[in-house]
């Protein structure tokens, strides 16, 4: 197993995860991937989902980073060989039992936050993930 090798999970892999993978690749030299626990449509573009609009915004402005074309997929049981490290983003009520045991953090979901509120979560996120690297 590669020890750089990180998944990021949230509810629906739409904000949250996908904020951090792209911070987690930005400031260091690993592998980061974002699943979601509640995907809908995997392989969707984050993009084509409008609850991300703000999301996209703000890593496209704030950080330059744009994440409208990452990939949504579902996260399976199977993932936890694969990946050194996984951060859970999603509320205790969705996660599985087998998510149970990884880090969990408290992070709000983005998904029907103003503009300013998906501002300061992204911002408490890449703190989050400074403090791994």
């Amino acid at each position: 197993m590669d020890v750089h090798r990180v998944l990021f999970v949230c509810r629906e892999n739409i904000g949250r995860s996908q904020v951090g993978a792209a911070f987690y690749n930005q400031l260091h030299q690993g592998e980061a991937e974002s699943a979601g626990i509640n995907v809908d449509i995997p392989g969707q573009k984050v993009g084509d989902r409008p609850e991300a609009k703000y999301t996209i915004d703000v890593m496209k402005r704030d950080y330059n980073i744009d994440i409208s074309e990452c990939r949504r997929q579902r996260v399976s049981q199977e993932m936890k060989d694969i990946y050194a490290h996984i951060f859970v983003m999603a509320e205790l009520n969705v996660i599985p039992d087998w998510l149970g045991e990884f880090p969990r953090w408290n992070v709000p979901d983005l998904k029907g936050l103003s503009e300013d509120k998906t501002r300061e979560t992204i911002g408490d996120i890449h703190s989050l993930v400074s403090s791994l690297v």
